[in-house]
């Protein structure tokens, strides 16, 4: 038999009626004692009865996540650090991973308004189009994490992705390297990917340079298309002597594909990744890249989200932008 309310209240040294104000979330308890009452129903994996809890006070504490690809190690160090905030707070997650698909999106959406969900957190997804509408729609609280939230409807926390394309095209210029080609994000990353890649092109011009159309591959932000970018890239103009990668799986790709064809990183051409994900420390030579704070994107994207949910805030206008750096490694040298 599963612990009962009585079990956390005793565990807790509190009376049950305390325990039944912190699972609804009563503010008539102080941040003490509901700490204490959550580790108690932690520690006792007491089951709250959420369909009751539900009818009583029109919450589910459910928050859903739609998100593409969230076994991207980066998304999935997002997730972590969202669940954890959303979990200090007695709410749990809902996932939908949609890759690129739209409908499923919408698919997604429609079962989370039959869960009543209390909020929506979009993850690595484009919240744009008949998606968008359907999320006004459904008045539902809705957050960006990561993506592209500066010309987004939607509030969200993210990083200035048109910033750090910039500098790493500023970086790579300053180390001699003039023909540069790019591995971009899909179609279903376009907000953060179209945004780098602006950046990129803003600071070539500045510096008195362009890209040509050509020395652009667009990937899928895995490791074989990082592989098959740098491979295209390469053999149609071997003059190129930098890359440039999106993200670091597709980065870690190139690496193989560049050696694949005799050449070397970073002699003959140096590489850039996106994201410092815990391979681009350890593979050789050791990635240079764009560091994003992926713990404190999910942990202030679900802050957000939590105080949008209970009205301490106005959603309009909440864009926040994190701090990103560029990390520089072995994989880049002076041409």
């Amino acid at each position: 038999m599963g612990a009962t309310i009585k079990d956390v209240a005793r565990a807790a040294r509190v009376s049950p009626a305390t325990v039944s104000r912190v699972i609804n979330d009563s503010a008539r308890v102080s941040e003490d004692t509901a700490i204490r009452v959550r580790e108690a129903i932690e520690r006792l994996d007491y089951e709250i009865n959420d369909p009751a809890r539900t009818l009583r006070t029109k919450t589910s504490r459910l928050i859903g996540v739609i998100g593409a690809r969230l076994k991207n190690p980066f998304l999935m160090q997002l997730l972590q650090s969202a669940e954890k905030a959303a979990r200090k707070e007695n709410f749990n997650l809902l996932l939908g991973d949609t890759g690129d698909s739209l409908d499923k999106k919408i698919d997604y959406l429609q079962i989370m308004k039959q869960k009543n969900i209390d909020g929506i957190i979009v993850i690595g997804s484009n919240p744009e189009g008949d998606f968008l509408d359907r999320l006004r729609e459904s008045e539902i609280p809705a957050v960006i994490a990561s993506g592209q939230v500066e010309d987004s409807a939607l509030p969200g926390v993210s990083i200035d992705n048109e910033q750090a394309g910039a500098e790493v095209m500023e970086y790579l210029l300053e180390l001699g390297h003039r023909d540069i080609g790019i591995i971009s994000g899909p179609q279903y990353d376009m907000m953060s990917s179209s945004k780098r890649l602006s950046g990129a092109l803003k600071a070539l011009s500045a510096g008195g340079f362009d890209l040509r159309r050509e020395n652009i591959h667009s990937g899928d932000y895995s490791f074989a298309s990082g592989f098959r970018g740098a491979q295209n890239l390469l053999e149609e103009n071997s003059s190129i002597t930098a890359l440039f990668a999106f993200d670091d799986r597709m980065a870690v790709g190139a690496i193989r594909g560049i050696r694949a064809l005799g050449r070397n990183v970073p002699g003959d051409c140096a590489v850039v990744g996106f994201d410092n994900i815990e391979i681009s420390r350890y593979i050789h030579p050791a990635l240079t890249t764009v560091h994003q704070p992926c713990n404190e994107l999910g942990r202030k994207a679900m802050e957000l989200l939590l105080k949008i949910i209970k009205g301490d805030i106005d959603p309009a206008g909440e864009k926040r932008i994190l701090e990103h750096e560029l990390i520089i490694r072995e994989s880049t040298a002076e041409l």
